[in-house]
């Protein structure tokens, strides 16, 4: 999961434009979503810090990701996890073969 810079730098913006119309962080902060216990996800000081870093500092919890909806959660079907888990598998076995005949 890779979050582009300029994706990074336009939510950034988007955040100190709100900031500019005389939104404080609290309330920037309590628009997004909350946990199902009622928790905020999304501090006012993480708000803070993406937007005056120009979008250079990310959190680096999913959680927090998704709520900013800089991350999509993106369902995976069955199939295309049984191929990965597949490839894996043989990778693993390609890799414990050469090990065992460098011995």
């Amino acid at each position: 999961m890779i979050i582009s810079l300029a994706a990074r730098r336009k939510f950034a913006q988007s955040l100190l434009a709100r900031r500019g119309t005389g939104e404080t962080w609290e309330h920037i902060a309590r628009s997004y979503p909350r946990g199902r216990d009622g928790s905020q996800i999304v501090k006012r000081g993480t708000i803070c810090r993406i937007a005056l870093s120009g979008g250079e500092y990310v959190p680096k919890d999913v959680n927090i990701l998704r709520a900013l909806g800089l991350i999509v959660a993106v369902p995976c079907d069955d199939e295309h996890t049984a191929r990965t888990k597949r490839i894996i598998r043989g990778m693993v076995r390609r890799t414990n073969d050469a090990v065992v005949r460098k011995k």
